[in-house]
């Protein structure tokens, strides 16, 4: 299908975000195969500005994964 996302991807989402739902970030795994979801709790749709150190975090352990 082409509208499935055949790459490796990690969505990181704040659980406090008023533009978008928990579920339609969690729907977003039927269009990619490999899909890593990482809530962030109470925080909001910018999540790189709120938790900062999370989102580093997150993001260099899902880039040394094989």
């Amino acid at each position: 299908d082409k509208f499935h996302i055949k790459v490796r991807t990690l969505q990181i989402f704040g659980t406090a975000d008023t533009a978008l739902s928990v579920a339609a970030a969690k729907d977003s795994a039927a269009w990619v195969e490999d899909h890593r979801l990482e809530l962030l709790e109470g925080v909001s749709h910018w999540v790189q500005e709120q938790d900062p150190e999370k989102v580093n975090s997150i993001m260099e352990s899902f880039l040394e994964e094989k």
